[in-house]
């Protein structure tokens, strides 16, 4: 087999931006796929002619000149594609079963504090102050502004805290924390840059991505493949080979393959990284600290196709939670299961009125799934598939709590569970979105795309930030660490 200048182990959104970025700028590529489709969580389903999303359901930051829109523009992504605009004055929808009671995100600051003071008048300044702090961690983050340095307590802070230092409102607290299914949130330790960041990137914009995210596998899997990149499916990375030096000079892969490089980027979880290591070349403790970090809980997805003209159609996500608490993987309980939602619609039939697809997705511990662990796609048997039953029902409950008549409205849904999620995207325990970022232990949970071994890079949802955004910008440093990060951000229009 041929050698590679740059060796890729996972054809996620973060293998397929490096590939890409790389194979444009003249270098060979070889992504190392395990499974037989490419795209991780980008991945797309059709049923009864409706595309449904597995992961990636709205983006943010790509309105024109904003980051996200730059970087898809050099990839050639913003003329490949057909992306929809969310309702400006609601791209969010937060509500609560105990009162019905509905609050509005808006597109952009302006409209954003104009919705909320109008719900909360006696918090302007809270909600002024917010807007402000979401906006000077961003900047402290921007590739535009890397002279500046972010402040270590949006680290060490967690998100209630930060959320109760500028308003002792509680309900205000809550519906501004409403959509932490974006980073499965856990108040008093999730860090609050996380809740900026992902905050203020739907905030300066929200888009959809017309028939499915899975598109952008696809036109990144077609740039790789016209600048003589190969993507080799079915090939799971067993381990790496070193010489002497502790470099790395190839992946041998399942099918038996060694596939010889110059350098390598591993975009699947650090602990599996961490595994294909030999221990010679890695201190013990950074192998253990690896191994062992704390992953983000899993989700269960039903994906419902709906009845012709039965569900309208809005430009808006749905958050919406049983009681006033929307921080519910602290209070967790199987019994009552579950306790909150996400609903997303998809692509409207043709006059735009009617939506026919609806992907709703709730926290999942992968404790109760765990009995089937060792099962694979199609073979967990009839006690997985009524387990799958039972909650459906429980879901499609809740969510006639929001919307009456829904279950009515179906004409058939399909569900995914941890498992699902695991087989498909590689992800450990089926982990919504990789390593735990910690507040508390914020050092022991922080990567940098450069390991201990020269020529192996990290990037993908475990390094700093995860999302479409956070997952791009980390594999532009990725792959500026090859190619050099100030001539790639000026190619790419963000310096």
């Amino acid at each position: 087999m041929a050698k590679y200048d740059v060796v890729i182990t996972g054809s996620g959104l973060s293998g397929l931006v490096c590939g890409s970025i790389l194979a444009k700028n003249g270098l060979k590529v070889c992504i190392l796929e395990k499974n037989s489709l490419i795209g991780g969580c980008l991945q797309s389903f059709k049923r009864k002619g409706v595309v449904f999303d597995t992961g990636v359901h709205y983006i943010g930051s790509l309105d024109k000149g904003q980051i996200l829109e730059k970087c898809f523009k050099y990839l050639g992504l913003m003329d490949a594609l057909n992306f929809t605009r969310m309702n400006s004055d609601s791209y969010d929808i937060i509500s609560f079963g105990s009162s019905g009671k509905e609050f509005h995100h808006a597109i952009g600051y302006d409209k954003f504090q104009e919705n909320l003071i109008a719900e909360f008048p006696n918090e302007k300044n809270a909600i002024k102050k917010y807007c402000e702090t979401l906006q000077r961690v961003n900047d402290s983050f921007s590739m535009n502004t890397s002279n500046t340095i972010p402040d270590s307590s949006c680290f060490t802070t967690s998100t209630i805290a930060f959320l109760k230092s500028i308003t002792d409102n509680e309900k205000l607290q809550s519906v501004l924390a409403g959509s932490n299914l974006l980073y499965a949130g856990v108040s008093d330790r999730t860090p609050m840059y996380i809740h900026a960041l992902v905050n203020h990137s739907y905030i300066e914009s929200a888009y959809k991505i017309v028939n499915g995210s899975g598109q952008i596998a696809d036109f990144l899997a077609d740039i790789i493949k016209n600048n003589s990149g190969k993507i080799l499916l079915n090939h799971e990375v067993t381990r790496y080979v070193h010489d002497d030096s502790g470099l790395i000079t190839g992946a041998l892969t399942s099918s038996g393959d060694f596939v010889e490089g110059d350098r390598f980027i591993s975009c699947i979880h650090p602990s599996l990284t961490v595994g294909m290591i030999d221990n010679k070349y890695i201190r013990k403790p950074y192998a253990e600290r690896l191994a062992n970090l704390e992953n983000t809980i899993s989700v269960f997805g039903l994906y419902a196709v709906m009845k012709e003209n039965s569900f309208p159609y809005k430009e808006s996500n749905y958050y919406h939670y049983r009681d006033d608490n929307v921080w519910t993987i602290e209070s967790y309980d199987e019994a009552v299961w579950p306790e909150n939602f996400f609903l997303s619609l998809a692509s409207p039939t043709d006059d735009g009125k009617w939506a026919r697809g609806v992907n709703v997705l709730c926290y999942m511990k992968y404790e109760e799934v765990e009995k089937w662990n060792d099962t694979s796609v199609g073979k967990r048997g009839d006690d997985y598939k009524a387990f799958k039953e039972k909650k459906a029902q429980a879901l499609i409950k809740l969510i006639e709590e929001k919307f009456p008549g829904f279950s009515e409205m179906i004409d058939s849904y399909y569900t995914s569970t941890p498992l699902t999620y695991r087989d498909y995207t590689a992800t450990v325990r089926g982990s919504m979105y990789g390593i735990f970022h910690d507040s508390k232990d914020f050092m022991r949970s922080h990567l940098s795309v450069k390991t201990k071994i020269p020529n192996l890079f990290l990037a993908g949802q475990n390094v700093s930030l995860h999302g479409v955004l956070g997952v791009t910008i980390n594999s532009i440093v990725a792959c500026g660490s090859i190619l050099g990060l100030d001539s790639l951000m000026q190619k790419i229009g963000i310096k």
